[in-house]
């Protein structure tokens, strides 16, 4: 099924966005919101075949090492607000069931909802709780959860409002909001930007997984983030935390998912470029962050 983002306009404040930096991205000032108008085919993310396009699943694969850092510094967050011995956590797009595996490591009861079909039947075989579906479902769980995570999946959904509603159906009162997503004001997204206007838009649309399927629609800061969520009742417990997005260990791999050659020499460039940024890098602000967020349930005990 191929959908497309909706006409551009902020899906904070509703106003008209602006062009900006390139034909598909948009930019809304009095926000610091940016959005893209890129086509979404979530059912053929992994049909390497057409297109020419990139296996998310190998993308997926080729990131395990340093997400399983990323998901160890949110669960261990976590575990600062939430004492109990058990606590449900849905995981809304699940991929591969690496968050789901890592929880359950640490004691927790995790179902996920994958609705790519090669995902959800890799997830499946590994004996995990998964539904093939979107979030929302089609079918309602008839449960609620602790926890509700979306991990690298906010960026790549059109209707963000549609979400954020049924996230308030799906969680428990006291329940948190977890969203792990790109950051509008990391370091690689502006060397990028500054990129695109001298000329080399490669970095740009890579952020933006123009390649992919599923590619990135929205990039938010966290303010941007916070003004959003409010509008549905959801408020920050705490500051942002920033993750890395870069490792120098398998950072080849991942850029070499691309086997043209073409893609082989910007690669080479990309690659020699970030490794003499890297001490930068791992001192700048990161281009991924996590909140976790707290609905105001005020109107719900009325």
């Amino acid at each position: 099924m191929r959908q497309h983002s909706p006409a551009m306009v902020c899906p904070i404040c509703q106003t008209a966005m602006i062009v900006k930096t390139s034909a598909f991205t948009h930019f809304c000032k009095q926000c610091d919101y940016w959005g893209a108008m890129l086509p979404v085919d979530i059912d053929g993310a992994t049909d390497d075949e057409a297109e020419g396009a990139i296996s998310d699943q190998a993308y997926i694969a080729s990131l395990e090492g340093l997400r399983v850092k990323n998901f160890k510094l949110i669960l261990a967050q976590l575990k600062q607000l939430k004492f109990e011995t058990q606590i449900s956590i849905l995981d809304v797009g699940c991929a591969s069931g690496l968050f789901m595996r890592v929880a359950q490591a640490q004691g927790y009861a995790v179902k996920g909802i994958e609705p790519n079909r090669q995902l959800f039947a890799l997830t499946q075989q590994q004996g995990l709780n998964v539904v093939h579906d979107y979030f929302p479902p089609q079918q309602p769980l008839h449960e609620k959860f602790d926890v509700i995570i979306f991990n690298d999946v906010f960026e790549h959904i059109p209707d963000v409002h549609q979400i954020l509603k049924n996230c308030g159906t799906y969680l428990k009162q006291d329940g948190l909001l977890i969203l792990n997503l790109p950051n509008a004001e990391g370091l690689i997204f502006n060397v990028s930007r500054l990129l695109t206007a001298c000329g080399w838009s490669g970095p740009w649309d890579r952020l933006w997984q123009v390649m992919f399927r599923t590619p990135h629609l929205h990039y938010f800061t966290f303010k941007s983030l916070n003004k959003l969520l409010a509008q549905h009742r959801f408020f920050a417990v705490g500051d942002k935390h920033q993750i890395a997005t870069i490792e120098l260990t398998g950072f080849w791999a991942r850029l070499a998912l691309d086997r043209s050659l073409l893609g082989f020499l910007k690669n080479c460039v990309l690659y020699l470029g970030t490794l003499c940024l890297y001490p930068a890098i791992r001192l700048a602000e990161k281009d991924t962050f996590f909140a976790l967020y707290r609905r105001d349930n005020v109107s719900d005990r009325q």
